[in-house]
């Protein structure tokens, strides 16, 4: 919080920001610190799904009978994507609805729902664009969508219907073995 307000007092020295500017940087700063939990969660899960890139390509660098890391597996079990749906319209709930206390909650449980689905949005992607695209222009083109916020919307939306109409055929769980 310090550094985001040193940075901030830093910013507006310069001298060429004005009141308008200000208070959107303001603004800006005090999102960001109620979305604190939910960047932290977010970043938890992409470290999570490089750690398990990672670790599959080394494994099978080494010959260890292991399965490729795949962005279309990833998939959302229909137990957790109903708490997933319940928590973003209750974040919703608590963000519209309820005192300024409860709008940090609302937000991040919102924030984390909408990240999940836009996640299984870009499996979907990933599936459909398999055989017709390398796997780096692939990569890039997923990482070119993370910039956009409509692209983001688009991707959320696809991972929502994809929860409820499965684009694609779902896995039947169990044993991981070969």
């Amino acid at each position: 919080r310090e550094a985001m307000k040193a940075g901030l007092q830093g910013a507006l020295d310069t001298g060429k920001t004005g009141p308008q500017a200000e208070l959107a940087l303001r603004n800006a700063i005090d999102q960001a610190e109620r979305l604190v939990p939910s960047i932290l969660f977010l970043m938890g899960l992409v470290t999570a799904l490089i750690t398990s890139a990672v670790s599959r390509a080394m494994l099978s660098a080494t010959g260890e009978d292991t399965a490729p890391f795949h962005l279309s597996f990833f998939e959302i079990p229909a137990a957790a994507g109903r708490v997933i749906i319940f928590s973003a319209i209750i974040g919703w709930g608590c963000a519209k609805f309820l005192g300024p206390q409860y709008q940090a909650l609302g937000e991040n449980l919102f924030f984390g729902s909408f990240w999940i689905f836009t996640l299984d949005g870009l499996a979907v992607m990933d599936t459909r664009l398999k055989g017709r695209m390398g796997k780096f222009s692939r990569i890039f083109l997923y990482l070119l969508l993370l910039l956009f916020f409509l692209s983001l919307l688009a991707l959320f939306v696809v991972g929502m219907i994809d929860f409820f109409i499965r684009f694609r055929s779902r896995s039947q769980g169990g044993n991981h073995d070969p």
